[in-house]
């Protein structure tokens, strides 16, 4: 078990790494939320339990790391990840659109709470053009690697399960 542990704080560490810095090559202020889109993975196939301490692991990442109100990350990545692994038995859980459809709306619903949570700590409210096109940006964004995303946690979920059987070894 320490292996798939291992593994996984791995592939976190670069999908970290990848958001971060090889999207600043790029003329654009936006990247995807690749940490997102594991997260949701991960939830789905692990449950709610696993989703919730990983979603608190990332959030706790991206809360030190980033200049942000501390603490939104934490809650609101452990929130998601609680809802989607307990939400699992209600989706298909080995399907790309469903997949799809799930990122547009959680991508969607924690840019409306963030922006909501500003208007609410700044004391005014923000303009709604920017806050929608930058919505509009890294639901984009997150679209376009979520495909590319399931296929690498699928990827490495099987050959790290392959890894761990017992019969792999003989």
């Amino acid at each position: 078990m320490v292996l798939v542990g291992f593994a996984w704080l791995l592939f976190t560490l670069f999908l970290f790494t990848l958001e971060n810095h090889w999207f600043l090559f790029f003329n654009t202020t936006q990247s995807p939320d690749l940490l997102l889109l594991f997260l949701l993975l991960y939830a789905m196939d692990q449950g709610k339990r696993n989703g919730a301490v990983y979603g608190l692991g990332i959030g706790a990442l991206l809360d030190v790391v980033t200049f942000s109100y501390f603490g939104w990350h934490m809650v609101s990545r452990t929130v998601i990840g609680y809802l989607v692994g307990k939400n699992r038995v209600n989706m298909f859980v080995d399907r790309l659109p469903t997949y799809l459809i799930l990122t547009t709306l959680v991508t969607l619903l924690l840019q409306v709470a963030r922006g909501l949570f500003l208007c609410i700590m700044l004391g005014r409210w923000l303009p709604l053009w920017p806050l929608t096109l930058q919505t509009l940006k890294t639901m984009g964004w997150n679209l376009v690697l979520a495909p590319v995303m399931w296929f690498l946690y699928h990827r490495l979920k099987k050959r790290v399960r392959s890894r761990l059987d017992y019969y792999y070894h003989l």
